[in-house]
């Protein structure tokens, strides 16, 4: 018959709703959920495009210690706001250790304890977490191993093996970080060379020629 209909549909694409992912970049051991160096926070947002808008999504530093600092990104397109918040924590002060008593007697020939009490000092974002002692000749970081206070290195620890020792203890904290500069105390270890003289103790009445007039 000659007729033809045509309708004008207009269809809007609407982008998909924005997606926002975080980066959060620093030294974080322990499990403790303390970070003890610089936290570098990036955020990531797709998709991107015209009508996008964002609050909050700036790249971050936080290099300073804290309890607790919290950050907020908002993106907005014509599809809704996504919205994502961070929560980190920072302390990348190393404790400090003190030592409270150390052994009366500096030299000595190894067969003597030697008692040793310390705590830790400063402040303490994190919390204590323990100490690390090393009693040897040698300053390594191998040779540090975990102690508590009081701490006394038993008698017999170094008898033969004259020298100079230095006890170095070292306080640690739940962020992981160690006190660098460990308190210490030296003390020197004698070698005996004198030779030992036996003297008999005889109790008797002596005679002649070296005999004895009765019980000895």
């Amino acid at each position: 018959n000659g007729l033809q209909a045509e309708r004008e549909i207009q269809i809007t694409v609407l982008p998909p709703r924005p997606q926002i992912e975080v980066l959060v970049d620093g030294v974080h051991r322990n499990g403790s959920g303390w970070y003890s160096s610089d936290v570098h926070v990036t955020w990531t947002i797709t998709p991107l495009g015209a009508g996008l808008t964002t609050s909050g999504c700036d790249a971050v530093t936080v290099d300073y210690d804290t309890p607790a600092v919290e950050f907020h990104c908002v993106a907005t397109n014509s599809s809704g706001t996504t919205e994502r918040t961070v929560s980190l924590r920072r302390d990348a002060t190393p404790p400090q250790t003190l030592l409270l008593q150390v052994p009366p007697t500096q030299n000595n020939y190894g067969v003597e304890e030697q008692p040793f009490t310390f705590e830790s000092v400063g402040p303490d974002l994190s919390g204590h977490a323990g100490f690390e002692c090393n009693p040897t000749q040698y300053e390594s970081e191998y040779s540090y191993y975990d102690c508590v206070s009081p701490y006394v290195l038993p008698a017999g620890t170094f008898p033969g093996y004259p020298g100079t020792y230095t006890m170095r203890v070292r306080a640690k904290d739940a962020a992981g970080n160690v006190d660098p500069t460990p308190a210490t105390f030296t003390w020197t270890v004698l070698q005996d060379t004198s030779v030992p003289v036996i003297v008999p103790n005889i109790v008797g009445t002596a005679g002649d020629n070296g005999w004895y007039l009765g019980d000895i």
